[in-house]
């Protein structure tokens, strides 16, 4: 009766003669998903029963462990696409993952909860689900301000960079404030756990000389672009682990102990090797899938398959339309824009247009960085505003980043229009054969609607810029020219003479 119901501790009431012989009269009238316990300890006549130290028993068995294992993602770029690969890595071994993302909740790979839900109650959403296996939680900010992580320690943490992206927000006035609120990530790695920091980053180099993220004894990786990093160079001559890529190659070196994990022409996500950016969050995912004990073969497997429309959508997403191409991206501060910029800088034989905004709660001073960072990328802008201004009047934030744009590149056209799908619209009325159009979103889904709309097919990667030919000669050039050559002498091979 309580498998039908689906209980695992319930009060299952009898109408029953004989309780010591099998049901033959009478049966079930209730199946109490709430029983009492109090009669079972105290009763009014008979042998108490320890029920509650049976049920705790049942649902904890004595040696059995009681937790599950936790790995938690946070950073200011990045940390989504970090927490997808991982969850898609572990999804691949047969483990339940319960996921939170800035799109929502997801257990077993279905989506539970919509929306951004990167904050405490999200975490406990996934951690009292009983069919997780292991939680795979990307931890913002704004969540960790107000009201803090939602578990007590983790198996794994994982920092993926730092910048200024939300000076002037919630009393933040330095780059260091914000370091600050995201290493409680790196201070409540659990005794024996471990922490994986990006070595190329400024300030997570440094964060271990911090005495509270030191406190609780931790195992520390580090991953970086370049091998060459010499925080990753010490960190081997002292027998640490770290990941790099050498050449096109991702490594795992542990002391002297080098193994390459993956050729990135191998991965989708890296684009023909275009996105960069995406190198550093492939080796922060396969650092904290190595430290959880995927085997290498596994682990190449799940991240061949892992890609970006499908796996991580609205991230560097690319689609082919109208004889060029549009990429879908949620970048939405300086560093994202310059990560993005770098891409398109590969594509110099391209027309690139960018549709660009920033949050209206920045601070003007990082709305203008996002701006100049954006000029140096793209021969387009159009800028947008989101539907939500937090705070800014309609035109602020465009007026502040057409100005800045002006100053740095006067030579770039830009243009306001203040809802994005109709910008993507009229750049996509306008696209020239080979252009590409950058369009950083607010909701995605709008995004995705236009784009089926308009026939887009995704893509993993451009394909290479045709090569321009010479012009044909006229026809009578041509036929002249082939005469010539017929008539044109022809050298006469003299036989070899033979040695004296």
């Amino acid at each position: 009766a309580a498998r039908l119901v689906g209980l695992d501790v319930c009060g299952v009431d009898l109408v029953i003669q004989d309780i010591s012989e099998p049901i033959t009269s009478g049966g079930v009238i209730e199946v109490n998903a709430s029983p009492g316990l109090r009669m079972h300890h105290f009763p009014s006549s008979g042998k108490p029963r320890q029920v509650g130290e049976a049920v705790v028993d049942a649902i904890f068995p004595p040696a059995a462990p009681s937790r599950i294992p936790i790995i938690s993602i946070t950073g200011t770029n990045g940390k989504t696409t970090v927490t997808r690969m991982i969850g898609h890595v572990l999804s691949g071994t047969g483990l339940c993952v319960g996921m939170t993302t800035t799109d929502g909740v997801y257990v077993g790979g279905e989506q539970v909860v919509e929306g951004d839900t990167t904050g405490p109650q999200s975490a406990q959403v996934v951690l009292s689900d009983p069919i997780v296996d292991v939680a795979v939680l990307e931890t913002a900010r704004g969540g960790i301000l107000r009201r803090g992580l939602g578990y007590d320690w983790s198996d794994i943490g994982v920092l993926t960079n730092i910048s200024d992206d939300h000076v002037g927000q919630d009393g933040i006035e330095s780059v260091e404030d914000v370091l600050y609120i995201k290493s409680l990530v790196a201070e409540r790695v659990k005794e024996g756990g471990t922490l994986i920091l990006n070595a190329d980053d400024e300030h997570l180099a440094k964060l271990m000389e911090c005495e509270r993220v030191n406190r609780v004894p931790k195992k520390v990786v580090y991953f970086a672009i370049n091998e060459d990093n010499p925080l990753v160079k010490s960190h081997l001559q002292s027998g640490g682990t770290a990941y790099f890529m050498r050449n096109r190659g991702l490594i795992e070196c542990e002391g002297d102990t080098q193994r390459t994990i993956a050729d990135i022409s191998m991965l989708p996500v890296v684009m023909n090797g275009a996105a960069d950016f995406q190198v550093a969050n492939l080796l922060a995912a396969i650092a904290a899938c190595r430290v959880f004990g995927v085997e290498q073969g596994m682990l190449l497997k799940s991240l061949i398959s892992f890609s970006s429309c499908a796996n991580n959508p609205g991230r560097a997403n690319l689609y082919r339309l109208n004889g060029g191409h549009v990429m879908v991206d949620y970048g939405h501060n300086t560093e994202a824009f310059h990560a993005i910029c770098r891409m398109t800088s590969n594509w110099s034989d391209r027309q690139v247009t960018g549709i660009v905004t920033v949050p209206g709660d920045r601070d003007d001073a990082l709305i203008d960085r996002a701006a100049r960072a954006a000029a140096q990328g793209f021969s387009k802008v159009i800028v947008r505003e989101d539907h939500d201004l937090r705070g800014r009047k309609r035109g602020d934030v465009a007026n502040i980043f057409c100005r800045a744009i002006r100053e740095v590149s006067p030579a770039t056209d830009c243009e306001v229009i203040f809802d994005e799908v109709e910008a993507l619209r009229l750049a996509v009325n306008r696209m020239v054969k080979g252009e590409v159009i950058v369009v950083f979103y607010e909701k995605l889904q709008p995004i995705q609607e236009a784009l089926q709309e308009l026939a887009a097919q995704p893509v993993v990667a451009l394909p290479p810029a045709p090569v321009p030919q010479p012009p044909k000669a006229p026809a009578q050039e041509r036929m002249n020219a082939a005469k010539a050559r017929l008539l044109r002498p022809r050298r006469r091979l003299l036989p070899a003479v033979p040695p004296a």
